[in-house]
């Protein structure tokens, strides 16, 4: 099993439909028997990956995470860059709901109960600090694009 609980994905690497695959592939923390299984835990659907393409196009200050669909940490974690400071970084953990409309919860929600250890996980990367709480948000994935937007 691998101990991956995020992978980064880029705007480039995002026109490409196998990109779960090749990122999982070259990761050197996956072993070589666990690629598909892994593969298969960051999977995004097409309303998936539309949303990660479009919020990529939308705001260049950016970078999103996917996260492992089966580690209740939500969908993806964005993290804007805008501040120069890490610790300054605003961060958010990202559950897409169908056509709901954009949530920001008080408390913490089911499907993102972990989404704070995967914050502390990328924080460990030095893009924000590691102790850095995420904002939850729950919504369609078209209002959470508009939601960066604003």
């Amino acid at each position: 099993m691998s101990c991956l609980t995020f992978l980064k994905l880029s705007r480039a690497a995002l026109a490409r439909r196998d990109i779960v695959r090749r990122i999982v592939q070259r990761s050197p923390s996956v072993p070589r028997h666990a690629v598909a299984e892994t593969t298969y835990a960051f999977a995004m659907t097409e309303d998936e990956l539309s949303f990660a393409r479009a919020l990529l196009s939308v705001q260049s200050q950016l970078w999103l995470f996917r996260t492992h669909q089966r580690g209740f940490a939500g969908d993806f974690v964005v993290v804007d860059l805008s501040s120069p400071e890490p610790a300054s970084r605003p961060v958010f953990a990202v559950e897409l709901k169908l056509g709901a409309r954009v949530r920001v919860h008080d408390g913490t929600p089911l499907q993102l109960r972990n989404a704070g250890f995967v914050v502390s996980q990328i924080g460990r990367t030095g893009v924000i600090d590691d102790a850095r709480e995420p904002e939850m948000l729950t919504g369609d994935s078209r209002a959470v694009v508009e939601y960066f937007r604003a």
